[in-house]
């Protein structure tokens, strides 16, 4: 993994050496593998890398390149999976496969495509080229924005990095805070947004995206929609399944590319459960075992040990000879925690745990974890417009049959299926103001806003807040809204704030862009039938 940052003098005036030297300051904490930084008139690029995989052990950064007298120079994040394809489509001959590590390849893309380059990558990956023939810088993220990048804009000034702490390091930014930002806060729960951060003058790249900044224009624009996946079609759910399974395979494999300890989550659940078992059993191939972690504290002697919570992750670890260890999470902990971290900084999930798992991974020298993060979300997603769907597409018997049968498994059938038929039927096709009447707000989270002063819950109001609670009538927009409000990429974006000072790098299988347009791609009754959510 790398870390990356920069200044453009839009103006064309000098590079401020100074700040540039305190951006890679920041990095105290990583003790970089290696460093560096480009300076040439009104433009700086910098870059520290922790190896990961073998590859990034040759990379230096910012690489340069020179054709016909122009100067192209890139500072990148990266790990890309399509290494082999890439090579095949950049016409390398064979004896030059598997020389280059990824940011020579993505040199050679950009020199071969230019600003169509990320329509062929594949992976993890956050970069800036300084297009010399054109005068400008070339910022792009990742399809689901696995990689971060955080930038501050003015007329005069262009500043980029890969965590805010380091775009702090500036004294030309301003620190005040954004209400609107604060307001998605109180009334999501979480910072909900593919571009906003708690700074005013702090934004992300949205995932998907890029950026052109020059001296007198700034472009955006999308390379990937996921609204564009293909449609699928199979035969049965069993070649389903089995296309499915190659693609996961595929997905870890290529996630397990590191010359350091591999660790994951495991719950016990089936979105950890599929990815530790498909990284364990490719690990042990490689004579490697793989350590994962579950949050649920060590049972005690008054515990029932065979809860699943417990025996489902335990049962798999001895099944798999993974090394599982249990979190065990106290009271000051959580305390230490709130009273050490700042929001403002990119990490506000309330997922205590997680800061124990990355001292310990710290400790075990790792640097990746696997996580099943997005899988109820988008491949292994339960499906929970389904029915309405079908109902409201005319397939009445089909919706009714499919509510009855889920509502059967109930303690109280005929209590269950009345409020299946009110939360899938009919709440989703009424208006908003209406749904909340109907004490259906949309969100899971307590109403914070209760607890703000009387102005800025005024101010709140006056926002246009209620696109986080749009009616969705079909399962793929339920999966498309989860990754355009940003729920998706906040918990991304969180965990990579939370882990960055580490030098820890999360991996999600289950968001490999190939997985999803899969999940996309399939028909709604993959994902519930015959009473069963995340069918497939």
């Amino acid at each position: 993994m790398s870390s990356i940052f920069g200044l453009y003098h839009r103006d064309g005036s000098p590079v401020d050496k100074a700040a540039l030297e305190a951006m890679g300051a920041a990095h105290a904490a990583w003790q970089p593998d290696a460093k560096g930084i480009w300076c040439e008139a009104g433009l700086g690029l910098g870059h520290c890398l922790l190896g990961n995989t073998p590859e990034s052990q040759s990379e230096q950064q910012p690489l340069v390149s020179t054709v016909a007298g122009d100067v192209c120079v890139i500072t990148a994040d990266l790990r890309l999976d399509n290494r082999t394809e890439l090579e095949s489509a950049l016409g390398l001959e064979a004896g030059q496969c598997g020389q280059n590590n990824d940011v020579e390849l993505l040199m050679l893309a950009w020199q071969k495509w230019g600003d169509d380059c990320a329509r062929h990558l594949l992976g993890d990956f956050a970069f800036v080229v300084w297009d010399g023939a054109n005068q400008r810088l070339f910022c792009c993220r990742d399809h689901m924005g696995i990689r971060p990048f955080y930038y501050f804009m003015t007329d005069d000034l262009f500043a980029f990095a890969s965590d805010i702490r380091v775009l702090l390091a500036l004294k030309a930014l301003p620190r005040d805070l954004s209400p609107y930002a604060v307001a998605i806060y109180l009334n999501e729960g979480e910072l909900e947004s593919p571009f906003q951060t708690f700074l005013k003058s702090v934004y992300k790249l949205p995932a998907s995206m890029y950026m052109t900044v020059s001296g007198r224009e700034v472009a955006r624009g999308s390379y990937w929609q996921p609204e564009d996946a293909p449609s699928l079609s199979f035969d049965s759910s069993e070649a389903c399944a089995a296309a499915l399974r190659g693609l996961l395979k595929r997905a870890v494999s290529d996630r397990l590319r590191s010359t350091f300890p591999v660790y994951a989550h495991l719950s016990g659940g089936l979105d950890s459960s599929a990815i530790a078992t498909l990284a364990a059993r490719q690990l042990a191939g490689q004579n490697r075992q793989l350590k994962a972690f579950n949050w649920v504290y060590p049972p005690t002697e008054t515990d029932d040990d065979s809860h699943y919570e417990w025996s489902f992750a335990r049962r798999l670890a001895n099944d798999e000879g993974i090394d599982l260890q249990n979190i065990d999470l106290s009271v000051e902990d959580i305390l230490n925690d709130l009273k050490n971290s700042d929001i403002a900084l990119g990490n506000n999930v309330d997922t205590w745990y997680e800061t124990k798992t990355l001292d310990s991974v710290k400790k075990g020298e790792g640097r990746t974890i696997l996580s099943g993060w997005g899988g109820d979300e988008l491949i292994s997603h339960a499906g929970y417009a389904v029915y309405g769907e079908l109902f409201w597409t005319g397939c009445f018997s089909s919706a009714i049959h499919g509510l009855v049968t889920e509502a059967k498994q109930a303690n109280k059938p005929l209590r269950r299926f009345a409020g299946l038929v009110r939360d899938e039927i009919l709440l989703p096709r009424l208006p908003v103001w209406l749904r909340d009447l109907a004490g259906n707000s949309g969100s899971a989270f307590p109403d914070y806003l209760k607890c703000a002063q009387a102005d800025f819950r005024d101010y709140v109001q006056g926002q246009s807040l209620c696109f986080y609670k749009r009616p969705v009538l079909n399962n793929r927009a339920v999966q498309l809204n989860l990754f355009h409000t940003g729920h998706i990429q906040n918990r991304i974006d969180s965990w990579s704030a939370s882990a960055w000072e580490q030098g820890i790098e999360y991996r999600y299988p289950l968001l490999d862009v190939r997985v999803i347009e899969f999940a996309l791609g399939l028909e709604a009754a993959y994902y519930r039938r015959d009473g069963q959510g995340r069918y497939i």
